[in-house]
């Protein structure tokens, strides 16, 4: 049964993900939502024709799988059909609604993997750390990409960890990883290049627990089911690499590293930087200017007790928490210093790494349990609480003026910051 303080957390996220739908109800379309809806519409009739339709190239989709696009199109032809007023009146709506549906389910996952692999109170509190960020919460329902990202990932890792903790189940379980890496992959290719690293912790995980020839024989045949849905779905709705050939694969892995299909500027704490020159600084500048403090200061919090006091981490979650933490930063740092060694062209703020501001967000839930858990001792730790709570009020403010463009959010203290 659930107690009072699980439904209090409840109601929380509820509220914020009605204030969410609210927002992207009357934003309007983000500035590629277009192109994305044309996408779909033509590997929609590709599909329905069995391939005769041949006139799907749209401006630079070549190098898009357009699988998300695809999917999100029937689902806009089938509204279509049934009601045709209906559709052409409230487009918009319909579009943003079918992205929030996503975005929505990737905070379950989010729930689902934290309550695992920490515990159930840092769960809820993920999900709400998550959803306060202005820039998960502004692109929750606008973007047909990045969301989407971040809901293939998430579910992925759940998958993957069920994968490698039960020995039911497994063929199960390698079907559901390998179908939420083929669908980020089917979103954008890049995607591969983010799982990577918890692949490799999980290979080392199974080495670990035993290696016997009927073991490996299995993982073979799990690899071999594996790939082989992953390039279904990588493949199914991008008609370029079905009649053209793998060749346009492999520019567009080349392309995905480098985002070179960019505008030719953008702007950081109010000054305009060459994309294709991207500074190293970026991801620091942003931290800096555009996060909201209060986030910062958990951030922050969280490594500092990591430091020096992880005893009291070992009692708030267990004793494997020191190997959890290193894994949660492999996830939210691997993917920044990937951009930056690639030399990656980076625009609209932190849109492209979207997927990681949920880390940040259990990063978050950590030291906020860890404050919580320490109030009662002394004054530093109520000082700390009462500097918290002054910098969530401050932000609460603008979170709340700048509805529904919460993707533009910029701390008050940088009057330099013009966006």
């Amino acid at each position: 049964m659930i107690n009072k303080k699980e439904l209090t957390l409840n109601i929380i996220i509820i509220f914020l993900l009605f204030f969410s739908y609210y927002s992207i109800l009357i934003v309007g379309l983000s500035w590629d939502e277009i192109f994305h809806y044309i996408n779909g519409k033509v590997r929609f009739e590709y599909l329905k024709t069995f391939g005769k339709f041949k006139d799907y190239n749209y401006s630079n989709n070549i190098y898009y799988p357009g699988l998300y696009d695809t999917i999100s199109y029937t689902a806009g032809y089938i509204i279509r059909i049934i009601n045709s007023n209906f559709f052409e009146n409230f487009f918009i709506e319909i579009k943003h609604t079918i992205n929030f549906i996503f975005g929505s389910l990737s905070l379950l996952g989010l729930y689902k993997v934290v309550k695992v692999f920490l515990n159930k109170k840092t769960a809820y509190l993920s999900c709400i750390f998550t959803l306060l960020n202005p820039f998960f919460f502004g692109h929750l329902g606008i973007n047909p990409k990045d969301i989407i990202i971040f809901f293939s990932y998430i579910w992925f890792i759940y998958f993957f960890l069920k994968y490698l903790n039960k020995d039911k189940d497994k063929i199960l379980n390698i079907l559901y990883t390998s179908f939420f890496i083929g669908f980020g992959c089917g979103v954008r290719i890049s995607f591969l290049a983010i799982v990577v690293p918890i692949i490799i912790i999980g290979f080392i995980v199974l080495i670990n627990k035993k290696i016997i020839l009927n073991y490996v024989l299995n993982l073979i045949r799990d690899i071999i089911i594996a790939l082989t849905v992953i390039t279904l779905l990588i493949t199914i709705s991008w008609p370029h690499i079905i009649d053209g050939g793998y060749k346009i694969f492999i520019e567009t892995i080349y392309k995905s590293l480098k985002w070179s299909a960019v505008p030719s500027h953008g702007l950081i704490n109010g000054e305009f930087y060459e994309i294709k020159n991207t500074p190293y600084s970026y991801f620091i500048k942003f931290f800096t200017y555009r996060m909201p403090f209060y986030s910062t200061f958990l951030i922050i919090y969280c490594y500092m007790i990591f430091l020096f006091d992880r005893k009291n981490l070992y009692k708030i979650f267990d004793k494997r928490f020191n190997i959890k933490f290193i894994i949660l930063n492999l996830i939210i740092f691997y993917p920044i210093f990937l951009s930056i060694i690639f030399k990656v062209n980076i625009y609209d703020n932190v849109r492209l790494f979207l997927f990681i501001i949920p880390f940040f967000g259990i990063i978050s839930s950590i030291s906020f349990l860890h404050l919580i858990k320490k109030f009662k001792i002394n004054y530093f730790f109520k000082i700390q609480l009462f500097i918290l709570i002054f910098l969530f009020f401050i932000f609460a403010i603008r979170f709340i003026s700048i509805t529904p463009y919460h993707y533009t959010y910029v701390n008050y203290m940088f009057p330099n910051c013009n966006r």
